[in-house]
């Protein structure tokens, strides 16, 4: 190689070395590969209630004003969409002196059950309450940390003294709203096999569970329980109802409660009701009716999948030409979907002809709706006729009832309907035991003792009673027999269900 070619050549080189060395800033980095994406979950869709509306009849008579029913009927259907969120559970048991023996082992027993229905991440809190109120387990967390403890807890409960059901509730409430939230299944448990101490404060406790989305699911234990109360509960919040007369029952129906919130569509569920030109809603059977401007609003049940719910509603109409369009109201669900939370509604409209002809009047009547309005207007007023007499109105509930077999007897003899029928035999049965329901202590008139009759509701019903002289005047009514007590919760019952499970 000559000396004139070397630098040429150390020029070339210096070139490659660039090319050669493991240092290669300017070289464009590799391509890394695709990344792979796991497709996303599709978010489940809200459950679609089904809302259909009809009248007893499609006519109203033109030229006169009168009164119309309408049913309205909410179906959830069968979706299985979607994780459940969170349940947030207080259970609220009694554990009066009542409750000894197999009564409280049984709800250790059923307390149990429900322990082991909810899932790792859900909550639950146990009150007790007899003389005392006690927090057996606060709101905690499941996981397997804690139901260990919560069974050595639950094996704890002991039945003593009187029945504070009042403010066991009210500290129920209290543990499962410190967990609540949005969104989320919250819902508390109610025990009682007695009469309360005082029930007062209860009803105030009704409408905090319900403004604060909390429903409340009531058993009814034994035959000595306040069926009027425990219902109230119940219905005020928006939850359900059991009568369990066999203590080894209660496990039962805590496994159908886990099951419920398992398959819940539909919470904190309304209807609203706005009425046409002309119209006026004169009452809802069995529904307390909350007035916003010209509107009705109606709180009803949570729903789950499959549920039916059924509202009957009697109508006021003015007098309207013949041929004209009776608007009758616009029906508005509203409710949050159980899986998604997110707010939903459905809406139905109704309306009727008025028309003078007798015929068309004939024909245009719905015999289904009127039947299932002739059982919800008795099973409404059997549980009015049992609270009246549960406040002392033995004669305004013996006027009652006899009002309300007659006009279910009347229309079963065009419908025969097996379940009115049903209804109406638990009216009939009832008759003889409502003074057995009033209550025994009623305050005294004046102090000093005596002994001869006094009155219950206004001097019309004469009860025995006797002064001690303490300040408390006692009510000496026949004792209710089993059988008789029996009657009472299973009329009453009936009746809650027919109200309320369509």
């Amino acid at each position: 190689m000559s000396v004139r070619t070397l630098p040429a050549f150390l020029l070339l080189a210096a070139a490659l070395v660039p090319a050669c060395s493991p240092r290669r800033a300017h070289t464009p980095p590799p391509v890394d590969p695709e990344p792979v994406v796991a497709p996303l979950a599709e978010a489940p869709e809200p459950v679609v209630l089904e809302m259909e509306a009809a009248l007893a009849n499609r006519t109203v008579e033109a030229g006169t004003a009168g009164e119309v029913l309408a049913r309205i009927r909410i179906v959830s259907p069968e979706s299985g969409n979607g994780e459940r969120p969170r349940a947030n559970i207080g259970l609220v048991v009694d554990t009066s002196a009542s409750m000894e023996g197999e009564a409280i082992e049984q709800a250790r027993g059923a307390a149990l059950t429900l322990l082991d229905g909810l899932r790792d991440g859900d909550v639950l809190s146990v009150v007790t309450f007899g003389s005392v109120v006690e927090v057996l387990v606060p709101a905690t967390v499941l996981d397997a940390q804690s139901r260990p403890h919560i069974r050595t807890a639950l094996g704890a409960m002991r039945a003593t003294g009187t029945t504070n059901l009042a403010e066991g509730l009210g500290q129920g409430l209290q543990q499962v709203q410190s967990q609540a939230r949005g969104g989320e299944i919250n819902r508390i448990v109610l025990l009682s096999d007695g009469v309360p101490n005082d029930e007062s404060p209860v009803h105030g406790y009704i409408e905090l569970a319900r403004n604060s989305g909390i429903s409340i699911t009531a058993l009814g234990l034994g035959l000595e329980y306040h069926e009027t109360l425990l219902g109230q509960i119940a219905q005020g919040s928006g939850g359900n109802f059991h009568f369990v007369e066999d203590p080894a029952e209660v496990a039962k129906v805590f496994g159908q409660e886990v099951l419920s919130i398992d398959r819940l569509a539909a919470r904190a569920v309304s209807l609203t009701l706005t009425p046409g030109p002309g119209v006026s809603i004169v009452e809802v059977p069995g529904h307390a009716m909350n007035h916003s401007g010209h509107d009705v609003v109606l709180a009803l049940p949570d729903m789950i999948e499959g549920d039916v719910h059924q509202v009957i509603v009697r109508l006021a109409v003015a007098e309207h030409r013949d041929g004209a369009t009776v608007e009758m109201f616009d029906g508005v669900v509203n409710y949050a979907d159980a899986r998604t939370n997110l707010g939903q509604s459905v809406r139905t409209f109704l309306s009727a002809k008025a028309t003078a002809d007798a015929e068309q009047r004939a024909a245009g009547v719905d015999l289904e709706v009127a039947v299932a309005a002739a059982r919800a207007t008795t099973a409404a007023a059997t549980l009015e006729i049992v609270a009246l007499a549960r406040g002392g109105q033995v004669k305004a509930a013996t006027a009652k009832l006899d009002d309300t077999v007659k006009a279910a007897r009347d229309l079963s003899q065009q419908v025969p309907d097996p379940q009115l029928a049903k209804l109406v035999d638990d009216l009939v049965e009832l008759r003889p035991t409502l003074a057995g329901l009033a209550p025994k202590p009623v305050a005294a008139a004046r102090g000093g003792k005596s002994k001869g009759k006094a009155s219950m509701d206004g001097g019309e019903d004469l009860v025995e009673v006797l002064d001690t002289g303490t300040g408390a005047v006692m009510v000496a009514p026949e004792p209710m027999a089993p059988s008789a007590a029996r009657g009472v919760r299973q009329s009453h019952e009936r009746a809650f269900r027919t109200l309320h499970d369509g």
